[in-house]
């Protein structure tokens, strides 16, 4: 079968074409021929070794929408020819055929296409974490999302606006200000620095934000601190811009700056922390489905790439070329 695989860390070039025997399913593992594969940051991320590390040779991926083959001799809750998702296992995803622990599969239901499925797996599951789990975003909350028009960033817009908060969306340039507004941002601001800042100030009015969420890292920490309110919490869940400096502690009293918001929250959220449980992925993965079947989702496939072109794929995401989901094709001789 054909997968890619990462032999060294590097760019996109090192995404290798390559020929893997066909996986054999162990007793409880479940063989998925995989139709659509979703690309993500952390997929980038995993190609350049940092600031996550991955032994190597990796053929990379975390979520993937397809039909199941074949299912070991444990499993009894999927059958062949079952449509399903898998997220969260992290190997082997890149690839025609995927055996997978049976606990990190998912049924799709009728209704729901397996793009869909593929496009809302990780982001979807994601944003269900960060804004009804880990923090519980309410009707009377202000919040700031950053990257509010990106994958992940759109869907906690849609479901934090969808628990009756105002969002204000953080996007980096003017032209993506539509994709936020659309996911449901009340306001929309743009820019770097202080005068990110100053627009979120504005934006937030005197009052500041209940909840900011940031998976920027180092370039926003500063800002993000300065948008929160009185008691509010600024929660990370990534590192785009590269690992955070060091969190001055003082600024969370509110004590150090005058105007400066006091008793603060710092909190990192990694959503793989809160769904280790395979009832949990699957009541977080189906809560999302449920969100796609009633609109208060809705993913935007803006690019499909057949499985060999995946270096391609990674350009476009790693360039920030486009706004919405990035799929991987799969389809061939799955010899």
């Amino acid at each position: 079968m054909k997968a890619i695989e990462i032999a060294v860390h590097g760019g996109p070039e090192v995404l290798a074409v390559v020929q893997r025997p066909r996986p054999v399913p162990g007793p409880s593992e479940v063989l998925v021929r995989n139709e659509y594969i979703g690309v993500n940051y952390v997929d980038l991320q995993h190609r350049a070794g940092s600031p996550y590390p991955v032994s190597l040779p990796l053929v990379p991926g975390t979520e993937a929408a397809g039909t199941v083959v074949e299912v070991g001799a444990a499993v009894g809750d999927f059958h062949p020819g079952q449509r399903v998702v898998h997220v969260g296992h992290l190997a082997g995803v890149y690839a025609e055929l995927t055996a997978v622990p049976a606990e990190y599969v998912v049924g799709v239901p009728d209704g729901i296409g397996l793009d869909t499925a593929a496009a809302v797996a990780l982001q979807g599951t994601t944003a269900h974490v960060l804004t009804r789990v880990a923090t519980r975003v309410g009707a009377d909350h202000v919040v700031v999302v950053h990257a509010a028009a990106g994958g992940t960033g759109s869907a906690v817009t849609a479901l934090a606006a969808a628990a009756g908060a105002r969002v204000v969306g953080v996007v980096s340039t003017p032209a993506k200000r539509h994709y936020a507004l659309a996911a449901g941002a009340s306001t929309v601001v743009t820019g770097s620095g202080e005068a990110l800042a100053t627009a979120l100030r504005e934006a937030t009015g005197d009052r500041g934000a209940n909840h900011v969420f940031d998976a920027g890292g180092e370039a926003t920490l500063d800002v993000s601190l300065g948008a929160l309110g009185d008691f509010g919490t600024l929660v990370l869940y990534g590192q785009t811009s590269g690992r955070g400096g060091m969190l001055d502690t003082a600024r969370l009293s509110g004590l150090s700056r005058p105007g400066d918001a006091a008793s603060l929250t710092v909190t990192w959220v990694a959503a793989g922390h809160y769904l280790r449980k395979a009832a949990d992925r699957a009541r977080a993965t189906r809560a999302v489905f449920d969100d796609v079947a009633s609109g208060v989702l809705r993913p935007q496939v803006v690019a499909r790439f057949p499985l060999e072109s995946a270096a391609d794929a990674h350009r476009m995401l790693q360039d920030r070329a486009t706004v919405g989901k990035i799929l991987l094709t799969a389809a061939g001789d799955l010899a």
